[in-house]
């Protein structure tokens, strides 16, 4: 049986890294740059948040926003 050639480029983003069925597998090379910054996310917070649906979502961050605009007052009362 004759090597299959991996499909283009941008079919193999829709397929993912692997395709069994074809028999090829496109090598996964983690970026350094990510890789460095993953050690300072706390994943399990973004796991929790997305257990919610969105409406829970939505309500949070227009909750912080009005937080964030209390905040903006507050810092030009007191400092003009």
């Amino acid at each position: 049986m004759a090597a299959i050639s991996p499909p283009p480029v941008w079919r193999r983003a829709r397929l993912g890294a692997m395709d069994v069925d074809r028999g090829w597998q496109r090598p996964f090379e983690p970026d350094p740059v990510i890789e460095a910054y993953k050690k300072d996310v706390d994943r399990t917070l973004l796991r929790e948040n997305l257990k919610r649906d969105v409406e829970e979502r939505l309500r949070d961050l227009m909750r912080l926003q009005r937080f964030a605009e209390e905040w903006r007052r507050a810092a030009r009362r007191t400092f003009g």
